[in-house]
């Protein structure tokens, strides 16, 4: 449905080649597109690694929102971006509008100095999409979880989650084409995403033989479908533990191992199951299955040790004792945070041992609510541009 708000010329979006991401901001440019009939593009960041990635997109990154127009033009040369700026200009040209008419849209570190590049040269809107490591202060617009604590601003729209691109149609569609490629036998489905090791979680392969041999042996007793996924983050060791488990296994229906290829099953598997886990460790997948109508099941993981897991769970302490505000928190903490928030909306429920996994597993799992934090992404977007369309902000072009 089209909305009568002020709707930007066109949706640039970039790309950094992370799927996660790529599923963030696609999901954004595609909901704005229905409510406004916007086009939307979309445009390969450089990839960079190592020291170059560090200097380029950490360090010299942090200048450009105070940069002249030829020293900008510098950086995105030297970052390997000058193509950018052609695809830029041919979108706009495309859609029959002027760049400052155009957002230019970016997710994670990796795309987000791209986009500042691009608006300052060029006088676009630019939108970011979580927290860059270069901040969020020289960005028109940011869309950010809360659980990464952002700041209370205008420009700065707090989600539950992380944005996607999930969409009914597409669950279904995807839903049915799983089917067929991996036909399911009974009325039971049971969906399993398993996520992997980052700076707080760990899925080991101790942890995914326990989780799964409880887990097969209920299947079987309940004469369930399994359909399981794994994450570019699981360990080799762990989808190699996986993979022996569910070949002895005849209601493992798909196993579907991220280090095997690029398929991403995720949204048929949410199109054909009854009931959806995911670990704790991933904030997308259970955003994604909570946006899909499920009431999900957050499975445990280990924890990761350490100094750093220390301090957070000191800073905890200092937090609820009234020492520390919670908007300092980081780490576990702020993850379980998030997973709770989830929880109090009866979006999700933690599954802390057998008992608790047997009992979700015994009837579907649909919480029946409207959750779709990207919808509400969009049309927060599209509110905010109209309001700065009437009051005259315009970002300041570099060309010319």
């Amino acid at each position: 449905m089209r909305s009568s708000a002020v709707a930007p010329g066109v949706v640039f979006v970039l790309s950094d080649g992370i799927k996660g991401h790529i599923a963030q901001v696609r999901g954004l440019a595609r909901s704005l597109s229905e409510r406004c009939g916007v086009p939307v593009e979309e445009a390969a960041v450089p990839r960079l690694s190592g020291l170059r990635r560090f200097e380029l997109l950490k360090v010299r990154s942090r200048f450009l929102p105070r940069l002249s127009r030829r020293k900008v033009e510098a950086w995105l040369k030297d970052a390997g971006g000058v193509k950018l700026l052609q695809q830029f200009a041919g979108a706009v040209e495309r859609a029959g509008c002027t760049a400052e008419a155009a957002l230019i849209l970016s997710c994670g570190s990796g795309a987000a100095p791209f986009a500042l590049a691009l608006a300052r040269l060029c006088g676009a809107k630019s939108c970011t999409v979580m927290t860059p490591s270069i901040g969020l202060s020289h960005f028109d617009f940011a869309i950010v979880p809360g659980h990464d604590a952002p700041p209370a601003r205008r420009n700065v729209f707090v989600t539950l989650g992380a944005l996607n691109d999930v969409d009914r149609n597409r669950i279904e569609e995807e839903g049915k084409a799983l089917s067929e490629a991996f036909p399911p036998e009974s009325e039971k489905r049971w969906a399993l995403l398993i996520g992997g090791d980052d700076a707080n979680y760990r899925v080991s392969p101790a942890w995914a033989r326990e989780m799964l041999s409880f887990l097969l042996e209920l299947a079987a007793k309940r004469g369930a479908d399994l359909y399981i996924t794994t994450s570019r983050r699981t360990l080799r060791e762990t989808e190699a533990a996986i993979e022996e488990l569910c070949a002895a296994s005849r209601w493992v229906r798909m196993l579907c191992l991220a280090s095997k290829g690029e398929r991403n099953p995720v949204y048929g598997m949410l199109g054909l199951a009854t009931n959806v886990l995911c670990t704790e460790d991933s904030v997308s997948m259970i955003s994604e299955a909570a946006t899909a109508g499920f009431r999900v099941g957050v499975l445990s993981v280990e924890h990761a040790l350490g100094v750093g897991t220390s301090l957070q769970r000191l800073a905890l302490v200092l937090a609820r004792r009234g020492f520390l505000s919670e908007g300092r928190l980081w780490g576990l903490p702020r993850f379980d945070k998030m997973i709770d928030s989830f929880c109090s909306r009866s979006l999700a429920m933690r599954l802390d041992d057998e008992s608790a996994l047997a009992a979700f597993l015994e009837t579907p799992q649909l919480h029946g609510a409207d959750f779709d934090e990207t919808g509400r992404a969009a049309r927060w977007l599209l509110e905010n541009l109209n309001w700065q369309v009437k009051n005259g902000i315009a970002r300041a072009s570099l060309c010319g």
